[in-house]
């Protein structure tokens, strides 16, 4: 999810890259609180971190809370925004509740997204 919004947000300015410790697949309810939110989230695919060529990344972001968090060796600012995990948190619970969860999830994301304008948005020029 946060792969869709920062995309959404940024488009070409800037390149996006999702990750995780232990990828297994993108969750299907990530995917429909990326459809109500009107976002395309159906091109992503859930990867291992050690696949991002780390050169020219500039900001890492980790989003575990309750899982093991990735760990990014290489040279760049670190950000970690601890976020519950909504398949987890949520499992046993019914459909709707489970997407709640990914949607309450996706806003906070978005949210936080906010304090990396000032880092990947170039100032406006006063001309």
């Amino acid at each position: 999810m946060a792969e869709a919004l920062a995309r959404a947000r940024y488009g070409s300015a800037v390149q996006v890259f999702s990750a995780g410790s232990e990828p297994s697949r993108v969750h299907p309810l990530a995917l429909e609180a990326m459809r109500v939110r009107k976002l395309d989230g159906g091109a992503q695919s859930s990867k291992h971190v050690d696949v991002i060529n780390p050169t020219g990344i500039t900001v890492v972001v980790t989003l575990c809370a309750e899982e093991y968090c990735p760990v990014f060796l290489h040279k760049a600012l670190r950000l970690h925004w601890p976020m519950p995990d909504p398949a987890h948190r949520m499992a046993g619970h019914s459909e709707a509740d489970q997407l709640a969860s990914f949607l309450e999830v996706s806003d906070l994301i978005a949210v936080r997204l906010n304090e990396l304008d000032p880092l990947l948005r170039p100032p406006q020029r006063s001309d």
